[in-house]
């Protein structure tokens, strides 16, 4: 899915919707579809639902380099898609770790606060950006 809509979708998407409109819908749409992944109790809900996770993702990659690339000037663009590199593995290495802790809580917590705090960052991206 992230490959056919970043080879595909991406491609056709309207030229009036700026990477930070995509970036905004795109987490509005991966938070509202993790905090969906809670609520069916059948396995063929999930195989609607986690398209729609792996879609969002697709459209956030490229459209969140695409902010990053121009908001840096170009001589320090290396160094920024560098340090941008390193939260996300960062983010990736400890997500297992919080999920682990969270799990032990409540089976739906890590996808509950994951949602919630997705949704909450693009929020606040909205506001930043004022889109």
């Amino acid at each position: 899915w992230i490959d056919l809509t970043q080879g595909l979708f991406i491609r056709y998407l309207p030229k009036s919707i700026t990477p930070k409109k995509a970036v905004f819908f795109g987490t509005m749409i991966l938070g509202s579809a993790l905090l969906a992944l809670i609520v069916p109790n059948d396995s063929f809900y999930i195989y609607f639902i986690l398209p729609f996770v792996a879609i969002s993702n697709g459209i956030l990659s490229p459209n969140s380099q695409a902010i990053i690339s121009g908001l840096a000037d170009e001589s320090s663009q290396g160094e920024i898609f560098g340090i941008n590199q390193s939260i996300t593995s960062l983010g990736m290495a400890l997500a297992p770790l919080i999920s682990g802790v969270l799990i032990s809580m409540s089976l739906y917590f890590p996808i509950l606060i994951a949602g919630i705090m997705i949704i909450s960052a693009g929020i606040i991206f909205q506001t930043k950006f004022k889109i």
